[in-house]
């Protein structure tokens, strides 16, 4: 009964998202009602897996799940996926995405989508790897096929629709998520899978950190096989150079295979790791005209959006200061703040008082609460780490869920300060639950009662 509840959930979800993309006009406000609506539905389904003590899909239901939002889940209300698109093509004719400015090049007038580019003054800031996938990505799509079988200009091609755009980026998203599947089938996929937050910016509007958690996940289930360490660190380098966030969890990595693996694994899978770096890196450095990382600096020094402990102490100082200084000092506190932060949990995790999947899980949630800026899609990070911890604590599951409702800074055009708050008092107090703070302070005070 409850399958079919579930499969009518997705129906349903299909049949808005294509209603909320005909008749998107360009304001979030006259669709942002049927936006939320997905969510709380896609929640109340999910609410009975977090419940259930077994995996209520077979494994062939996940794959069907999977191609499903693929084929028939339209992306809506985002336009991220333009520069993806972007970016594929131009690799795909030889020019290299970080030296190439969309807003000053000359493109075909049948390429009139260009025109939704985010950020069309910046270079591409997206990693070597993540350049592969969208040139991919561009290869998979049938409708550029014509272009490459007759070595015409695939500017020149006349997309009606926006779906004829990016159905090879989502075919890709497909297949990822596929493989991701395979390598935890024996674990509690559906609650990876099944979360509001992988359905929708995952699978339905296939954010690049889609590929970079199913990168995750399975070098994480590499690393409980045991087998050899080229499978975990390869993974985990793809995962770095498709969004640079990854690297945080290397050193994990890197002390594990030390202890599970030989020496001779350990420096083959290394030297391995290296060299690909050294093969991707020369393929896009080489002709960026200096840009390689520059877009990404101008990214991280001037972008902020709905952060959680960043927004807390920028708003406590702009009480003293112009807020533009204030965010500017708040950055540097989170930064000193997270290497504290980050110091300790390696020194944990060293002195085997932490499991690497505990370790790892505890980075992505130190990570994100100090990040400047959190749109919800970062938040895939927190569920490829967390997923295992699920049924046992809140944070995995509600902090992505919750993450999807900042949409609202976008339908105003501003940051309304008291629901980010609202919101991120809720996931203080999951935090203080998860970490037993309430029954620690609980457990006190009947202590002294007793005495």
């Amino acid at each position: 009964m409850y399958k079919i509840f579930y499969y009518l959930t997705l129906l349903i979800w299909a049949a808005i998202s294509w209603n909320i993309t005909e008749k998107f006009s360009g304001s979030l406000h006259s669709e942002y009602y049927q936006y939320f609506a997905c969510i709380a539905l896609l929640t109340l389904a999910y609410i009975p897996l977090v419940r259930s003590k077994k995996n209520i899909f077979s494994i062939y239901e996940g794959f069907g799940i999977i191609l499903f939002c693929v084929l028939l889940i339209p992306i809506c209300l985002e336009t991220d996926h333009i520069r993806y698109i972007f970016d594929g093509i131009n690799t795909s004719q030889g020019v290299n995405p970080f030296s190439v400015v969309p807003k000053t090049m000359q493109i075909h007038p049948t390429a009139s989508w260009t025109k939704y580019i985010n950020h069309a003054h910046l270079t591409t800031i997206y990693p070597p790897f993540a350049q592969i996938c969208f040139l991919v990505s561009t290869y998979l799509n049938p409708f550029f096929w014509p272009a490459f079988l007759s070595e015409k200009e695939i500017w020149d091609i006349s997309i009606q629709h926006t779906w004829q755009l990016y159905l090879g980026w989502k075919i890709l998203i497909g297949l990822f998520c596929g493989g991701m599947l395979c390598s935890i089938k024996k674990y509690r996929w559906d609650l990876l899978l099944l979360n509001p937050l992988f359905l929708m910016k995952g699978l339905g509007n296939t954010h690049i950190d889609v590929i970079v958690a199913c990168l995750i996940v399975i070098a994480l289930s590499y690393a409980i096989k045991r087998k050899h360490p080229l499978p975990v660190l390869a993974t985990l380098s793809f995962s770095i150079w498709t969004k640079w966030f990854p690297f945080i969890y290397m050193p994990y990595m890197f002390i594990y295979c030390l202890r599970k693996f030989s020496i001779k694994k350990n420096m083959f899978a290394g030297f391995a790791c290296i060299i690909f770096s050294m093969i991707l890196a020369e393929l896009f450095v080489n002709g960026s005209n200096g840009n390689f990382l520059k877009s990404t600096f101008v990214y991280g020094n001037n972008w902020y959006f709905f952060g959680y402990v960043h927004r807390l102490i920028a708003d406590i100082l702009s009480c003293f200061m112009p807020l533009s200084v204030g965010v500017d000092i708040a950055r540097k506190a989170v930064a000193v703040i997270g290497f504290v932060g980050a110091c300790a949990l390696f020194f944990r995790y060293i002195t085997k008082r932490s499991t690497l999947n505990r370790s790892i899980y505890l980075m992505s949630v130190l990570m994100l609460a100090m990040s400047p800026t959190l749109h919800p899609w970062y938040l895939l990070a927190l569920l490829a780490t967390g997923y295992r911890y699920i049924r046992v604590q809140l944070t995995p599951w509600v902090w992505p869920i919750l993450s999807m409702t900042s949409i609202v800074n976008y339908i105003h055009g501003s940051d309304l300060m008291v629901f980010r708050y609202g919101i991120y008092a809720i996931i203080t107090v999951c935090l203080m639950i998860d970490f037993g703070l309430f029954s620690k302070v609980t457990s006190k005070k009947m202590a002294l009662r007793r005495n």
